[in-house]
Parts: C-alpha cells; sequence; structure tokens
C-alpha cells in the first residue's frame, strides 16, 4: 500500500486495521501513522501498534468519536479479564503497554484518558504512587477499567492533599486487577463524594501485597456494587475496611461474592481488635445483604465460620447458590441459629471439606413453636468427600423445615454418612429425579427409617424420580427397610455397581400382619428400567 496514498483520503471518518496490524506497512509503523495526522475527519480508528515509541508525538486522537486502540503485546495485556470490544461496538477501548517510554511525553496518548471508556494498563513506565495522575480529571468517561501484568503502581488513588481532588472515577462500573505485584491498597486516604459510586463489579487476583479490598474510605459510595470476586491474594487481610463508630455495613445491591485462595491472615470480612476471637467471616457487625445471590469460598484454610449468631432481618435473604469447597476448618454450614433464613436457596455445593459433620443443623423440634414448617427452594445438593460427614440433617426436621422442590441429590466419598435422607424428608421430595450414592464406606441405607414410616402400610413413594445411581456402598443393606418398600412410577433408569454382595434391590418379603408378599422396589411393569452393574 502506497503511504502517500493514506493521506490523500482526507474525507475518510473511519479506519479499521486492528486485527491485520499495520506491520504490514513496508515502510514503517511511525511512516504510516504520521500520515493520519492529515485525516482531518477521521471519527472512528481501530488499530494496533508494537510499542509506543513508533507513535508520532504530532498526532493527536483527541477529536475522534470512537476507537479501539492496542499499543503494545496484546498477548501480555489479555493475560487478565479483559477483553477487546468488537470493532463495531461502540464504546472508546484503550490497551496500553509502556515498558520502556514515559507516559507523560505521549501527549497524544495521555489526551484519550479524558474520553476513554474502556482501559487497559499493563506495565506503565512513568506511574508508580498511584493512577489517578494520568488523567487529573478523575477520568470522567472511565466506565471499565483492568490493570495486568504491573509492578509499579502502589495504588490507584492516594490523597495526600487536605483539600479533595475532583471527583475520581465517577461513572466506573467494574474494576479488574490482575498480577499487580506491588499495590498495597486501591483507594488511600479520603475522596470526593461522588468518586466510585457507580461501581458494580470488582475483581481482583494475584495481588501478592493487597491487604484490603475495600478502604474506609471507599465504603460508603458503593451501593451500586454488585460483584466481589477476590482470588490468590497472598497478604489480603480483609474484604472491607470499617469506618470508626460504625454498627452495620450494607451493601444493597450486592449479587455475587467469590473468595478463593486465600491466605491465612484471611479469617474475617474485617479486621478486629487484637485478642479478639477468631469470627465468622462475616463478623460481627450487621452485615446487610438482601440482595446477595450467590457464594463461592474457594481454600480458605482458617475459615471456622460463615454466618453471624445474629443477622439483620433482610441480610441473605435472597441467597440462590452456594458453593463451598477446601474449607479446612468448617464442621457445619449451616449452624441452628440460621434455620430458615437459607429458604431462597437453589443450589448447593459442598466440597473437599475434612472437618464438615453436619450439612444442615436443626433444632429439637420440642423448642420450635407450633407457628408450621418453613418451606425452602432448594433444587439440587452435591456433597463430595466430605470425610467426616455423619448427617445431612442433624436431626429429622419433621415438617418444621420443608424439601418438597428438591430435584436431585449428589453424594460422592462420604465414608461416614450412614444414610442420605431422614425419615421425613424423604417423605417429603416428592419432586425429585435423580438420587446418586457413589463411594461411601459406610452407607447402609438411603432412607433412614423409624418405627412409625416402617410400619406404614404404604409405599416410600417417589413420583418424579427417574434415575438412580448406586455405586461402591460396600456396606449397605437395604434402600429403605419399611414394610411396604418404595415406589418409584416414572424411574427409566437404575445404575448399579459393586454393592454389599448380600443386597437385594428388586425382591418381596412377607408381611407379618397379612402374610402377603410385598415388592421392596416397585416399578411400572411395562415401563421396567434399565440397570447395570
Amino acid at each position: 500500500m502506497d503511504l502517500p496514498f493514506i493521506s490523500k483520503l482526507t474525507s475518510l471518518e473511519e479506519l479499521y486495521i486492528r486485527k491485520s496490524s499495520i506491520n504490514f506497512f513496508g515502510q514503517g509503523q511511525k511512516s504510516f501513522l504520521f500520515e493520519l495526522k492529515h485525516l482531518h475527519q477521521l471519527k472512528v480508528v481501530d488499530l494496533s501498534i508494537s510499542c509506543a515509541a513508533v507513535f508520532p508525538k504530532e498526532l493527536f486522537f483527541d477529536n475522534l468519536n470512537d476507537y479501539k486502540i492496542v499499543i503494545g503485546d496484546i498477548e501480555v495485556l489479555l493475560s487478565g479479564n479483559f477483553k477487546m470490544p468488537n470493532k463495531y461496538e461502540p464504546i472508546r477501548s484503550l490497551a496500553l503497554q509502556l515498558e520502556t517510554d514515559n507516559i507523560h511525553s505521549l501527549k497524544g496518548i495521555k489526551l484519550l484518558f479524558k474520553t476513554v471508556q474502556n482501559l487497559l494498563l499493563g506495565e506503565i513506565n512513568g506511574v508508580k504512587n498511584d493512577i489517578y495522575k494520568l488523567n487529573l480529571d478523575g477520568f470522567p468517561d472511565l466506565k471499565h477499567l483492568s490493570i495486568t501484568n504491573n509492578f509499579s503502581i502502589e495504588y490507584l488513588f492516594k490523597s495526600m492533599d487536605s483539600t479533595p481532588p475532583v471527583d475520581v472515577f465517577p461513572n466506573l462500573e467494574s474494576l479488574c486487577l490482575h498480577k499487580l505485584w506491588n499495590i498495597k491498597m486501591i483507594c488511600s486516604g479520603p475522596v470526593p463524594d461522588a468518586s466510585f459510586t457507580k461501581l458494580k463489579v470488582i475483581k481482583i487476583t494475584m495481588c501478592a501485597h493487597l491487604k484490603n479490598i475495600i478502604s474506609s474510605y471507599m465504603v460508603k459510595f458503593l451501593s451500586s456494587l454488585e460483584t466481589i470476586d477476590v482470588s490468590d491474594c497472598d497478604s489480603i487481610e480483609e474484604i472491607i475496611g470499617i469506618p470508626k463508630k460504625s454498627d452495620k455495613v450494607e451493601f444493597p445491591k450486592l449479587h455475587s461474592l467469590t473468595l478463593q485462595s486465600l491466605p491465612l491472615s484471611f479469617v474475617s470480612f474485617y479486621n478486629l481488635a487484637e485478642g479478639s476471637m477468631v469470627p465468622p467471616l462475616f463478623g460481627e457487625l450487621a452485615f446487610v445483604f438482601p440482595k446477595l445471590e450467590e457464594i463461592h469460598l474457594n481454600e480458605m484454610s482458617m475459615l471456622i465460620d460463615i454466618w453471624q449468631v445474629e443477622m439483620s432481618a433482610n441480610s441473605f435473604c435472597s441467597l440462590i447458590s452456594i458453593h463451598i469447597e477446601k474449607c479446612k476448618k468448617l464442621d457445619k454450614i449451616f449452624p441452628s441459629h440460621i434455620e430458615g433464613w437459607y429458604e431462597s436457596l437453589e443450589n448447593l455445593k459442598v466440597l473437599d471439606c475434612s472437618l464438615v459433620e453436619v450439612i444442615f443443623e436443626i433444632k429439637d423440634s420440642q423448642q420450635r413453636d407450633a407457628s408450621g414448617g418453613i418451606d425452602t427452594n432448594l433444587l439440587s445438593v452435591l456433597i463430595n468427600k466430605l470425610p467426616k460427614l455423619k448427617q445431612v440433617w442433624s436431626i429429622d426436621p419433621k415438617g418444621i423445615l420443608n424439601f418438597k422442590k428438591l430435584q436431585s441429590i449428589d453424594v460422592f466419598f462420604c465414608n461416614m454418612l450412614r444414610n442420605v435422607f431422614s425419615a421425613s424428608v424423604a417423605k417429603d421430595v416428592q419432586k425429585i429425579e435423580y438420587m446418586s450414592v457413589t463411594s461411601c464406606d459406610r452407607m447402609v441405607e438411603i432412607v433412614a427409617c423409624e418405627d412409625g414410616l416402617e410400619a406404614s402400610n404404604e409405599p416410600l413413594m417417589f413420583p418424579e424420580l427417574t434415575h438412580i445411581r448406586l455405586c461402591h456402598l460396600k456396606n449397605m443393606k437395604h434402600f429403605f427397610k419399611g414394610i411396604r418398600g418404595i415406589k418409584c412410577p416414572k424411574l427409566n433408569k437404575l445404575t448399579i455397581m459393586e454393592l454389599h454382595k448380600k443386597l437385594e434391590i428388586f425382591h418381596t418379603k412377607r408381611s407379618e400382619s397379612t402374610n402377603e408378599e410385598i415388592p421392596v422396589f416397585s416399578t411400572p411393569k411395562k415401563d421396567s428400567p434399565t440397570y447395570g452393574e
């Protein structure tokens, strides 16, 4: 392509060459970029440049309506959560890596900071203390900020003045930090009142020196926050710095919380005074999460308890999904004092927690009033590698808690567990469709049988159950001990592998009262289930 030809396109308004890069121009990237300064009608630019050294100082893009500009090694820049938008997506985007050139000498690039909406920064030579200094107007249009593979940045904002500057990140919606090896705090010092007020998403990974995510100066501004995701931060001590004289912390829109692979120094959402007992995850203050739907906790080595003893009336009332994995000191998932708080829960996963003994701890029914049972929305349960688990339900709920919507349950490698369902829960789960129990060495029966249920003249019904999987249960003696057996009218698949050699799945036994033969496992004759060993 003839470079002078480019400069003659004086009416050109849109230029898209990011995907092909401008390395193909024989006379060099810098010469090509220099020619662009003649295109005064240019409103949209989409291009990729291998390094900032070829960017002409005389080239200014401050009048562009839209741009997607990558400067630096795109493979390094895209190692985090950042994704460059489609070229036709109307959002001003800049991805920038400057390992040698000083950013403050590149005025044409710095001008873009005032209008950029989607910004990715790698290593930026010339920036150490805080990102704020890149644009003293506070990045007024910025919506999405991602920083990755950076050794220099210590703060995003550090206030050294008694008089607050202009609003900082007033329109920022998402903040993603990945491999910022020397960052100490996101925000240090007071910030103006309109700062961070639209922030919805915080994702932090592999920031080795970061001790705090949300400083006490930021808490009051984060009423729009929807997602907190923190993982692999070796020095993290708390998520939130609690303002002095505060007795309540509220996140009215937070719907997703993920904490993974955090160090021994992290035990609670906020730091307590020295000498205090190890608190639950959410501490002892009143944390209010009326919209929180998802909690994901993984590799929280010092976590002993999750829930506060006393909770605000509208906290956790919207929980839909809980995933807990490799939390080595937890001994129960839902203690009795939060009974009823999880009635909105639909999906529960508990994996590889070596001390968990019970999933649902239930108060003795004699201590409960007669106001009726609590209906839960639980649809699926997965429990795996809980070597100390003795009970899913600490005692038979007997209608105090109802699990009428449960559709599937998977149990793996729970060697202390002797049964899956209590008697009342088994009668309650009329919508269950899938049931799987595998490699539970002490499993004796799937449904625990009380005297009253065992003597009942009615079979135990599972009207929607279509698939049962029972594998590697060397001590299992029966599915259910009741004299009338169980009835599964829709069962079409039965998977059986390596069970107790004396266990008989399809057989009859004689009723002591009527002397008639009764099937222990009843299915429709015309639709006999398929099964394998």
